[in-house]
């Protein structure tokens, strides 16, 4: 009697289908960048009714996802706490105000913010001597603050936060707010005061720079990344960037 052959079962077939598997090319997920950065309006703020990110920061980091093979993961935080978070490597990489060389390897300049102070819509600033004797909001511990506390013929008034100032401002309470112009430009807007401002006296601008911690395991992303910020100056992207956000 002849024997017939066995049958394959379904067994032996999907035994077969995941050793295909195991010995197929796996696909690598882009290497993630954690970025930390200050919540400071227009350069980045989180939408208080749908909780996404957005301003400058942003689309620089979703033109640098595009640009390179690095997937970016986003965290807003107190100045104070951005330093730590790099200085013990929990964050790889953050763009703001040159950091300690100590805590940082610098890369490339994303763009320069404008300091200064911002008047009451009567009072029109043109020069420092139009500060003398003048009330004006800061905020305490700011490095604008300090360079402003050596004219001993200013009356400073410091406040926990721009919208404070701002609100003074707009009773007449000060007669200036000092910080970052985009920022406060923007924050009045938002509050309704924007008619209570005149134009800007910019006093210094502070450059906006890349830069990674040294404990960073990615130091190894800087080269492409700044690469890719180069082309995005070459291309006008990040211009584009800057003037779709007031900077």
């Amino acid at each position: 009697m002849n024997k017939s052959r066995p049958t394959p079962t379904f067994k032996g077939f999907w035994a077969f289908y995941l050793i295909l598997i195991a010995l197929a090319p796996l696909t690598q997920a882009s290497p993630t960048i954690k970025i930390i950065t200050i919540d400071a309006p227009p350069w980045v703020s989180r939408s208080s009714d749908t909780g996404e990110l957005h301003g400058a920061f942003v689309d620089v980091v979703d033109e640098l996802a595009s640009r390179t093979d690095y997937a970016f993961e986003i965290t807003l935080s107190p100045f104070a706490r951005v330093g730590r978070e790099l200085e013990l490597g929990v964050q790889d990489c953050t763009i703001l105000a040159p950091l300690p060389p100590s805590l940082t390897v610098m890369g490339e300049l994303i763009l320069r913010q404008p300091l200064g102070v911002i008047g009451h819509s009567n009072l029109a600033l043109t020069s420092n001597s139009d500060l003398e004797g003048k009330r004006i909001s800061v905020l305490r511990g700011a490095a604008l603050a300090t360079r402003l506390g050596a004219n001993t013929n200013l009356n400073m008034v410091f406040d926990k936060d721009y919208a404070t100032g701002l609100r003074k401002l707009a009773r007449g309470r000060v007669d200036a707010v000092a910080g970052a112009i985009p920022t406060l430009q923007y924050i009045a807007r938002a509050a309704g005061v924007e008619a209570y401002l005149s134009a800007p006296l910019v006093l210094a601008y502070i450059p906006l720079n890349f830069q990674c911690s040294k404990k960073s395991n990615h130091l190894d992303a800087m080269e492409p990344i700044n690469q890719a910020i180069k082309s995005m100056r070459d291309d006008g992207v990040i211009n584009d960037i800057k003037l779709r956000h007031g900077f």
